[in-house]
């Protein structure tokens, strides 16, 4: 598309107000108007004409009554091949979908038949059904509904013949189950793998919604409905084909190149994904317009970026009275709102890349770990290592909180222990310094008092036991040795020494204390003989 046609908001706008002006006139005035409102501008003309065309057909296509030309009463009991229609499924403009059973002797089984209605059987019609039926035939796959059969009926009306599912939509069943986040993830989850399935044999379904998508009595997701699937595949799609289902769609689950006629491609049903996804957890659309207002619900779908689930859930128009509103939105905040806010990204190429990487996240998230849709930092996935190892986690915190507990302890007993050495240290450094002064200071301030020498050997035997005592706790010090010896010395002169006078006469016990000191004097000089 050149510069000046390209979509822009302005232009979106001025092209649903025309659609809206022409839908108020009559059919044969709506050509002359557009004619007029676009005679300056050509591919506005064409681009509002397909909208309208778009709009008559979204409204037409499956949903108009066929009681006229299908009555209800006039399939039951007919006969189609080998099968007897018992009951109508569904009905719409274009045909029906039938339950039947097999009525010959070969088995009985309950299927369900699909056959367009005999008064739209035009030749692009038969086309589309056929392409339907031949699409079905290359996807053998145990969630996606399985074609038994096909053929056609006396007035030459194709149909086909598939496997009947005795379940109902994925939303009511969800509902109607009372399904966790966890169980409602789970079932997407294989609906993204079957998508995948199809998007790989190069097939887009185009029309997903919760309709087309069933659960089983047994659990089973199914997958139905190909009727407007895009064959990728140049050389086997046929142009009418693709032309005419170019605009055909739910539009409340159509994607918004859907909605502007572009190119589909495998990310429209990515987008149908995340709506789809968005109703599951909250119960509601992501649009806020009725689908009974088309053109506005388009615009809404094009232009508004819709709001993140966990938003939405306190929200009154929100519909899931099975989970508690408080513990929905925990759930949904974070990792859910980013994987259901990429689905819906307007820009396809910023979507996922494929179903299969969606249900990748899908299966992240169920356990915890970093999804794609999430910015990928430090601490995101640290967080999410602990959500998936609570249990680890939980006991390597509490050992933490116990080493932690215990080093504190630890810490608090060594203070302890250093404060009790300190005030020791203080102890001892005072002891020392008052034996040192009763064995040198105060013997020699009253050595020349008359009768003092038994007063000063007492002194001196009292701080000599303190003195042993200090030793027999620090041996090794050097300081408390050589005090030690000085004082036995100063004991042997008091106690009888023939080189002091004044002395109590006791030689052999002043001989004794004297070999006492030069022995600590001795350990002293072994430790410092250079002193």
């Amino acid at each position: 598309m050149s510069p000046e046609t390209t979509m822009t908001p302005a232009r979106w706008q001025r092209l649903t107000d025309l659609v809206n002006d022409c839908l108020e006139l009559p059919l044969n005035e709506r050509d002359a108007y557009l004619a007029t409102q676009c005679a300056a501008d050509p591919t506005l003309l064409v681009e509002a004409q397909k909208l309208l065309a778009n709009a008559a057909e979204t409204t037409q296509f499956l949903e108009s009554p066929i009681s006229a030309s299908l009555p209800q009463d006039a399939l039951i009991g007919q006969r189609l091949g080998a099968y007897r229609v018992t009951s109508v499924i569904a009905q719409g403009g274009m045909g029906a979908v039938v339950k039947a059973v097999r009525d010959d002797d070969a088995y009985e089984k309950d299927v369900a038949i699909k056959l367009i209605r005999s008064d739209v059987g035009s030749g692009t019609v038969v086309a589309r059904f056929k392409a339907e039926r031949q699409m079905l035939a290359t996807l053998d796959h145990p969630h996606i509904a399985r074609l038994i059969d096909g053929g056609t009926t006396h007035d030459g009306r194709p149909y086909f013949v598939m496997d009947y599912v005795d379940g109902e939509p994925i939303d009511v069943y969800c509902r109607a189950q009372r399904l966790d986040v966890a169980q409602r993830l789970a079932l997407f989850r294989t609906v993204c793998d079957t998508v995948h399935f199809a998007h790989q044999r190069l097939i887009v379904h185009r029309d997903l919604k919760p309709s087309n998508i069933f659960v089983d009595r047994s659990g089973n997701v199914k997958l139905l409905d190909f009727g407007i699937a895009k064959l990728l595949d140049p050389e086997r799609a046929r142009n009418d084909f693709e032309l005419t289902m170019a605009q055909a769609m739910t539009p409340a689950y159509a994607s918004p190149e859907q909605i502007k006629g572009e190119t589909i491609t495998t990310a429209s049903d990515i987008y149908a994904l995340g709506v789809i996804l968005y109703r599951l957890l909250v119960g509601r659309s992501p649009y806020n317009t009725e689908p009974t207002k088309p053109l506005d619900l388009a615009r809404e779908i094009v232009e508004t970026d819709p709001q993140r689930p966990s938003t939405v859930v306190n929200a009154s128009e929100t519909k899931t009275p099975d989970i508690e509103p408080a513990r929905l939105k925990r759930a949904l905040r974070g990792d859910l709102d980013n994987i259901v806010m990429m689905a819906l990204r307007k820009e396809p190429s910023r979507r996922y890349a494929s179903a299969a990487q969606m249900g990748e996240d899908i299966r992240r998230t169920l356990h915890h770990e970093a999804v794609l849709a999430h910015e990928d930092t430090f601490l995101y996935r640290a967080k999410k290592f602990v959500q998936r190892n609570r249990w680890a986690t939980g006991l390597a915190s509490f050992g933490v909180i116990a080493l932690t507990a215990l080093t504190a302890v630890a810490l608090f007993q060594a203070q302890k222990a250093t404060q009790e050495k300190n005030r020791a240290e203080a102890h001892f450094s005072t002891v020392r310094k008052l034996a040192n002064a009763s064995i040198f200071e105060i013997p020699n301030a009253i050595k020349n008092l008359p009768g003092s020498a038994t007063i000063q050997k007492t002194l001196i035997e009292n701080a000599v036991k303190y003195l042993d005592g200090l030793a027999a706790e620090k041996d090794t010090d050097f300081g408390i040795l050589t005090e030690l010896g000085a004082g036995y010395v100063s004991l042997s002169q008091l106690e009888g020494s023939a080189i002091t006078q004044a002395n109590l006469g006791n030689a052999k016990a002043g001989r004794k204390s004297l070999e006492t000191g030069i022995g600590y004097l001795r350990s002293a000089y072994g430790q410092r003989p250079d002193d």
